[in-house]
């Protein structure tokens, strides 16, 4: 498997059967994602920075939102989490995708802008890899963010 950052919340993850895309941004972001293929893409939330499925080639399946979705041997689950601390009153929603791909449990947070619950943590079970888009303005800051990981224990 190969994980490479392509810019702001973006990531492509390639494997044997399929390529992955997630958030994936504009140029207007300050970042090009080059000629990009993938069989999927996931979108955490509208946000055009996030949600920049045109900026990806081929025939792909778009994934944005909760729930569970299997494409070419890959399992992901969309859980339901806020792009803010207010229970998604200021900025709406956020989907944070945890990827079963090639025997490695992937979470990537998306634009989380909470902490999260026990409850919550719970829900997304044993990482592997974690994704964790850190910035403290439009996302968790880097307490929230050094605590989330400190819970999860991804490994």
């Amino acid at each position: 498997m190969e994980i490479t950052w392509l810019g702001h919340s973006c990531f492509r993850i390639k494997g044997k059967e399929a390529i992955i895309i997630t958030d994936p941004c504009p140029p207007e972001t300050g970042y090009n994602l080059g000629k990009q293929q993938a069989d999927i893409v996931t979108v955490s939330h509208p946000d055009p920075g996030h949600s920049a499925a045109d900026a990806v080639q081929g025939s792909f399946r778009a994934i944005r939102g909760p729930g569970e979705y299997e494409i070419k041997d890959t399992y992901i689950t969309g859980v339901s989490t806020y792009h803010d601390d207010a229970k998604g009153g200021k900025k709406g929603k956020n989907t944070v995708y945890i990827i079963e791909f090639e025997g490695v449990t992937l979470c990537h947070l998306g634009d989380l802008g909470h902490e999260l619950s026990p409850e919550d943590s719970g829900e997304l079970g044993n990482i592997n890899v974690l994704f964790v888009p850190v910035g403290g303005h439009s996302t968790i800051g880097a307490k929230i963010a050094a605590d989330l990981v400190r819970n999860l224990n991804p490994g």
